[in-house]
């Protein structure tokens, strides 16, 4: 889209050829503007919700209430930054990718009734057009289920190399101390790894024993863990889930692991594969090329999905800060575990003539990322900026080691769900029940934290029902959507 004359005119200007070719190529590039952004999060941070409600913004869109201007005081201005055409796409480009039911998530939500849980990666294609342009954008709205996001290392890597990263971490440096302090499933399969060395062991029985020791690791939230599908299949149940419905006074987490994760996934159906070290692939090399070859399987077909991300504008990490504040610090581990795989996952490997190509609408990669702590209304107003630091904080050593991509912390409410209480800044008032309910306050000491302290012990952070509108033209009450939109689509 061109947002100005300014480009048209520099072409008649007394300009060199190879600036009037710039020129050219960026105006034949901003009059098919396209904008793809890429939004995931980790287990519970409000990923649907968010999408709902930002759809919801720009379809009926109220300059007011979801700021396009940057000059909050001039009308002229905004008026001028008002969404004035807002059309669904079929989606004619991106083969496997399911389209966003955005209709029935909305209606799913303003009748209380909570979304499945996202399965595959879908789509929702979109043309905009505000009265200061001179044309129309397209919009792609990617969403990405979090868990596929350990697959990360796994897309990247050779079977021989992934496997003896992960066995590595499961055996450990001294194999003995290992054994002794690792949990009994993950204990199990470093026993069965160290036999294979002199003894035979069907494929049946590691893949069994790898599964376990996934449970465990799942189950304890080291989540830098191997295929996704074991967390997520393909039918959209949840490992997680499914753990918390078998635990109960009677059953422990260790039986529920026990019980569940043999009909779990390992990799594609008929051809799981497992990490052996390399002393084990060489005394059973008919065996490693089995899992070799089903491990390339998988990794070819979670691959397509990474190199569409690659290639989109901006990403968007939500957080759920409420979850890990509250569980604590594994929580956070395997937060950071998740951010890590995700940022390797989608650095497009920027060189200085990429760069270059990507000024002149040539070429596109990620160029920018927002890593948002979601649902902010369940804190207290005061502590928005404490929460807004610790989110900075996920993004400070991963992004260290990518170039050229500019990267913002922010706090949002996709649908308020919580109002002060303006007589007892202890309260917050939920919507619509209008029940008022304790709010945890941060510990002072966490208020000039440079990182996150070691321990920590938070009560639980009040939660409600997102409120979403029944009526589609009835906009729902957020909190920072549009500064999140405003600077991963730089409009």
């Amino acid at each position: 889209m061109v947002k100005n004359y300014r480009d048209v005119l520099c072409l008649f200007g007394a300009f060199d050829f190879f600036n009037r070719l710039i020129l050219i190529l960026k105006f034949i590039s901003m009059l098919y503007s396209t904008k793809k952004i890429a939004i995931t999060g980790t287990a519970q941070s409000g990923k649907t919700t968010f999408l709902v409600s930002l759809l919801n913004h720009l379809r009926v869109h109220d300059p007011y209430l979801f700021r396009m201007a940057r000059d909050k005081d001039d009308p002229k201005k905004i008026e001028k930054r008002r969404f004035i055409k807002f059309r669904e796409l079929p989606n004619k480009r991106f083969t496997g990718w399911d389209t966003f039911l955005y209709e029935v998530y909305r209606d799913n939500l303003s009748n209380g009734r909570w979304p499945k849980k996202t399965v595959a990666h879908a789509l929702f294609t979109a043309q905009v057009t505000m009265p200061c342009w001179y044309g129309s954008a397209n919009l792609y709205l990617f969403d990405v289920p979090g868990e596929r996001f350990v697959d990360a290392k796994l897309v990247t890597s050779e079977y021989d190399t992934w496997s003896d990263m992960l066995a590595a971490k499961i055996c450990g440096g001294d194999f003995q101390a290992k054994i002794n302090a690792d949990p009994p499933f993950i204990r199990n399969y470093a026993s069965l790894l160290d036999r294979l060395s002199n003894e035979v062991a069907s494929y049946e029985e590691i893949i069994l024993a790898y599964k376990y020791a996934l449970g465990e690791m799942t189950a304890r939230f080291y989540r830098n863990i191997m295929p996704s599908i074991f967390l997520l299949d393909e039918k959209g149940k949840s490992f997680d889930t499914e753990l918390a419905g078998l635990v109960t006074s009677d059953v422990s987490v260790d039986d529920a692991i026990y019980k569940l994760s043999p009909i779990r996934l390992a990799g594609l159906p008929g051809k799981e594969f497992a990490p052996l070290p390399r002393a084990v692939r060489e005394q059973h090399p008919m065996l490693a090329k089995q899992m070799a070859e089903n491990y390339k399987a998988y990794a070819d077909k979670q691959r397509a999905l990474f190199d569409t991300l690659k290639h989109c504008d901006s990403l968007i990490v939500l957080v759920d800060y409420a979850s890990l504040l509250r569980e604590g610090a594994d929580r956070l581990k395997a937060v950071y575990s998740f951010v890590e795989d995700l940022l390797n996952a989608v650095d497009p490997k920027m060189t200085t003539f990429k760069e270059v190509l990507r000024s002149m609408g040539m070429f596109r990669a990620l160029s920018k990322i927002a890593v948002v702590a979601s649902q902010i209304d369940r804190f207290h107003k005061e502590d928005e900026d404490i929460v807004k630091n610790l989110v900075s904080l996920l993004l400070k050593k991963p992004l260290a080691e990518i170039d050229r991509i500019t990267s913002e912390s922010f706090v949002c409410s996709a649908a308020r769900v919580t109002q002060v209480v303006a007589r007892d800044d202890k309260k917050l008032r939920l919507i619509p029940s209008g029940e008022e309910v304790p709010v945890p306050r941060l510990p002072e000491a966490w208020r000039d934290c440079m990182k996150h302290p070691e321990e920590w012990n938070m009560v639980k952070f009040p939660q409600g029902f997102p409120p979403i509108p029944k009526l589609p033209t009835n906009l729902p009450d957020h909190t920072g959507m549009d500064e999140i939109f405003r600077f991963v689509t730089g409009w």
